[in-house]
């Protein structure tokens, strides 16, 4: 009976264990796959969309004027060239809303760090085990997530990069009718 309970504890203690490394993990795997993913965010995507859809409003436009005969206005000559002004550039609210976004990302990692602390810590503190393979874990999921970058690259590069989801003489033809009145 007494050798049972010996059994059951040890039982009990290694299921801690593995709770306790587990939680530890999933909180280093969510840290590095929201690092990773902010990172790829902000100086990848975002350039790349605010310039493919710089690029596709501004031909798209040019396309328009090219084929439709606006006659000319003075008043309404310089209302255009002072909207045109407006868009060129960067726009400084855009610009502070992002940084914004910035910030709030930083503040996440910020969180997710603390907490990967906190329960490191509080396993050192409270197990027996006193060990978390922390390097190990480190580096499974650098591993992991190499791989899975890779595969994502491919994935973008030969298919999502080419898919078109609207076809793009449809702003044209709005824009176009838009004018027409």
């Amino acid at each position: 009976m007494v050798e049972n309970a010996k059994k059951v504890k040890k039982r009990i203690k290694k299921a801690a264990n593995i709770r306790q490394s587990f939680i530890f993990e999933a909180l280093m795997h969510s840290f590095i796959l929201i690092l990773v993913l902010s990172i790829f965010f902000f100086s990848v995507v975002s350039t790349t969309e605010r310039n493919a859809l710089n690029n596709e409003v501004s031909s798209g436009v040019e396309k328009v004027l090219d084929n439709t005969t606006i006659p000319y206005d003075p008043i309404t000559g310089d209302q255009l060239i002072e909207l045109s002004d407006l868009f060129e550039g960067k726009s400084g609210a855009d610009e502070n809303f992002n940084n914004g976004l910035k910030y709030v990302c930083a503040a996440i990692l910020f969180g997710f760090f603390l907490s990967l602390v906190s329960v490191w810590g509080v396993v050192q503190m409270v197990s027996k085990r006193k060990y978390i393979p922390v390097f190990e874990i480190l580096f499974h999921n650098l591993l992991l997530f190499g791989i899975i970058g890779c595969i994502e690259f491919v994935f973008f590069e030969q298919v999502a990069s080419k898919f078109i989801p609207v076809l793009p003489s449809y702003a044209q033809n709005v824009l176009r009718e838009d004018l027409s009145g």
